[in-house]
């Protein structure tokens, strides 16, 4: 069977938008066919919740760059194991609680470190930095497992290196950096395919991204893509490329893949 993993933010959902508008013939197939769709995103739990109901969507997901999966209760016949439940869906954690991480960041300040976090901006402020509408600013700060922040591209090198002596990791997305656990996307992933296997055996997963977030989940998918960005270039010569920006790209690679 096929299962695609997805990425949000400029890929599924225009960068400036967010709309999926431009994917719709290719998710109107991808229902009728009964494929799982599963979100994998730097998104929050709820965030995603949101973004899955706008896409009728009933499969497992990933929240904060791999930090958590969610599984629908029943929705697998195969046993698993997973951490605790939530919402009517089974969590299986990967990420540490953003409390520690921002506790980190403020080390990494002291020590000289020019950085503003998302947990110090106010919904206005993140609306107006991200283009979100208010209430679904509201939903980005609720976040668990990690903390994105926004600075100067100067300080790579040194958030790196402080990272690095804290045990955390460094992720760029197309905002934002993102200080993570030990997580990440593929990870998250592999998991869910052996899950996936087990249930139902050979199992070919194709991915979409469009970042460096993306591409350990990229990884381990059997069919990896990267979608064009807004400015029309792709972040690695490293996967396959879908021609198109975003959504567009989305949707012209998943028509062909399942024609």
């Amino acid at each position: 069977m096929k299962i695609i993993f997805t990425d949000l933010d400029a890929t599924l959902l225009d960068h400036g938008t967010y709309s999926y508008a431009p994917a719709e013939s290719a998710l109107r197939k991808i229902r009728a066919g009964g494929i799982p769709l599963i979100i994998c995103t730097s998104k929050t739990y709820a965030e995603t919740i949101f973004w899955r109901r706008e896409l009728s969507n009933k499969h497992p997901f990933i929240v904060e760059n791999g930090a958590a999966i969610c599984i629908p209760r029943g929705y697998f016949g195969a046993e698993y194991a997973f951490g605790r439940a939530r919402d009517g869906y089974d969590v299986i954690e990967f990420g540490i609680p953003s409390k520690k991480i921002i506790s980190a960041l403020e080390e990494f300040r002291r020590r000289g470190l020019q950085f503003t976090g998302m947990s110090e901006l106010s919904e206005d402020e993140v609306a107006q930095m991200t283009n979100l509408p208010p209430g679904q600013a509201r939903l980005a700060k609720q976040r668990e497992y990690g903390e994105p922040i926004i600075m100067d591209l100067r300080q790579e090198r040194k958030l790196k290196t402080l990272a690095d002596e804290k045990g955390l990791r460094v992720v760029k997305g197309g905002r934002f950096y993102h200080i993570l656990g030990n997580n990440d996307k593929g990870k998250a992933a592999q998991a869910l395919i052996a899950i996936y296997k087990k249930e139902f055996g050979e199992v070919r997963a194709i991915a979409f991204g469009d970042s460096p977030n993306d591409f350990e989940m990229l990884k381990v998918a059997d069919s990896p893509f990267l979608v064009q960005r807004s400015d029309g270039s792709y972040a690695s010569n490293d996967f396959l490329k879908a021609e198109g920006i975003g959504p567009r790209g989305w949707n012209k690679k998943v028509l062909e893949l399942l024609r």
